[in-house]
């Protein structure tokens, strides 16, 4: 934005916008009520918050809902909300946290094509999503963060090009201690190629996206195949209950990177008490 972050630490924060994944409301205020108070906070004149304020709400869709409570908005209207706040003061400079979770398939797209008006208007937009597959349709550039340290930059060619694009799918699946026996009941799963047994788990190699088959395998009696439990039945693998005990599992399966014809995914097991 043109300032140096140690000499005008003041001037970087006033060209930054900011949205949070969950920004705080006062639930009896409206939304125009919310962007007139914020307004304040940047010293703005009566006239511009006002014009400023229909401005935006209109942007992100809630020009008719501005004098509606904000305890009454759902939760899409409240992201849009915080969207709105966080454009109130025209900052050349976005960073947005998670600005489509927990949206429906309208509310996303609506975001995606929002963020690429804003960035065809000049604005640089730093966006922190676990959608990867929704960064990847938005975003020029990406960078992947893994345990508080960036361990890949680059345009979304970039990154392709350094995972590859064989068609091989792969499954990261999160588990301790899993059986020989396990092992070997995978590679009867249609569709699977190979299972290589890693420190925190496997790493299950597909011919295609055949993930519902490998977590329905790994919820179900080891052996007993077919396997008749879906996702979110009660853990009876016996690696698992020895592991846990007597909890309810759900095997969630999370599309990390997905390019073209390649896909590499996670499969997170998430046991609840």
């Amino acid at each position: 934005a043109g300032h140096d972050i140690l000499a005008d630490p003041l001037e970087v924060k006033a060209s930054i916008g900011y949205m949070p994944e969950v920004p705080g409301y006062y639930p009896t205020m409206t939304g125009e009520q919310h962007l007139d108070y914020w307004g304040r906070f940047y010293h703005m004149p009566a006239i511009e918050r006002k014009a400023r304020t229909e401005e935006l709400l209109d942007l992100v869709g809630l020009g008719d809902e501005r004098t509606k409570k904000v305890k009454a908005y759902s939760h899409g209207m409240l992201k849009r909300l915080g969207l709105a706040q966080a454009l109130l003061h025209d900052p050349p400079v976005l960073i947005l946290d998670e600005p489509a979770g927990g949206l429906d398939p309208y509310g996303i797209i609506f975001f995606r094509n929002l963020m690429k008006r804003l960035n065809r208007e000049g604005k640089t937009i730093f966006l922190s999503s676990h959608i990867l597959s929704e960064v990847a349709q938005t975003c020029t550039h990406l960078g992947v963060i893994h345990k508080g340290r960036i361990v890949a930059t680059g345009t979304t060619q970039a990154i392709e090009a350094r995972i590859g694009g064989s068609g091989t799918t792969k499954a990261l699946v999160e588990a301790h201690d899993v059986p020989d026996s396990a092992l070997r009941g995978l590679l009867s799963v249609k569709g699977v190629k190979d299972v290589a047994r890693v420190d925190w788990g496997l790493v299950v190699t597909m011919d295609g996206d055949v993930r519902p088959a490998v977590n329905a395998y790994l919820v179900s009696p080891i052996g007993a195949g077919p396997w008749p439990w879906p996702c979110g039945s009660s853990c009876s693998s016996p690696w698992l209950s020895s592991r846990f005990g007597r909890r309810s599992c759900r095997w969630l399966p999370v599309v990390v990177l997905s390019f073209g014809h390649h896909t590499e995914a996670f499969i997170y097991a998430y046991f609840i008490p």
